[in-house]
């Protein structure tokens, strides 16, 4: 089977995106254009040029946004820190 190509259900094939525009992948990954420039320029994320264009491997997005720092929930983010953001706006 060539790259990027695969078989669909019905015997037909479906080509595959291996590459996507700074735009496709701006709104692939839900960022702007600057973050995505500024992880490119900090070898956060691997970009590709063609002529003019930069292309960004599906892969490598992949990659890039598996490697973001997760959020973890405190138990102060609950219902404790909403009843005292509250008892502190009554004491304003």
């Amino acid at each position: 089977m060539t790259a990027g190509v695969k078989p669909a259900n019905d015997g037909e094939t479906i080509l595959e995106q291996l590459a996507l525009t700074v735009a496709e992948a701006c709104a692939a990954a839900r960022i702007g254009r600057t973050t995505l420039y500024e992880a490119i320029k900090k070898g956060d994320l691997v970009a590709a040029k063609y002529g003019r264009k930069t292309l960004v491997r599906v892969d490598d997005l992949r990659s890039w946004l598996a490697r973001l720092p997760t959020i973890h929930a405190t138990q102060n983010n609950d219902e404790n820190s909403t009843a005292a953001s509250h008892e502190a706006a009554r004491q304003r």
